[in-house]
């Protein structure tokens, strides 16, 4: 593997890695941060993880009430970001979404922890 990097400053930012992680070796810093910051995510549509969570909720055994809720709720969240990979929708956009929805204060809560639970469910499935 060819490397581009001028010695002098390789070493020069190994000393600063070293700075920053005292005893931790660089290379586990730098697994972590591959594991923690992938930059290989396979595209997934909005509603193809609305209806794995809603499937993987129901399979919980979580109740009917519940499973009735975070339908309504990201059946809306689907039906805006339609066609759109979740990957790619905005914390700025979500926002932007619920202030315009012209729904009262507590369906947007509502809303807003539904999509919340959709991104950690994605997140935790990558």
């Amino acid at each position: 593997m060819k490397v581009d990097t001028p010695l002098e400053v390789a070493v020069a930012q190994f000393a600063q890695l070293k700075k920053l992680l005292g005893d931790t070796p660089p290379i586990v810093a730098g697994e972590y941060y591959v594991k923690k910051h992938p930059t290989k995510i396979d595209p997934v549509q909005v509603k193809t993880v609305v209806d794995d969570l809603i499937r993987a909720k129901t399979a919980d055994g979580l109740s009917a009430r519940y499973i009735q809720c975070i339908k309504y709720c990201l059946g809306k969240f689907a039906e805006k970001f339609k066609g759109r990979n979740i990957a790619g929708v905005t914390g700025t956009e979500i926002v932007d979404w619920l202030g315009t929805s012209g729904l009262s204060a507590r369906t947007r809560n509502n809303l807003r922890s539904s999509v919340q639970t959709l991104f950690n469910y994605a997140k935790g499935r990558r």
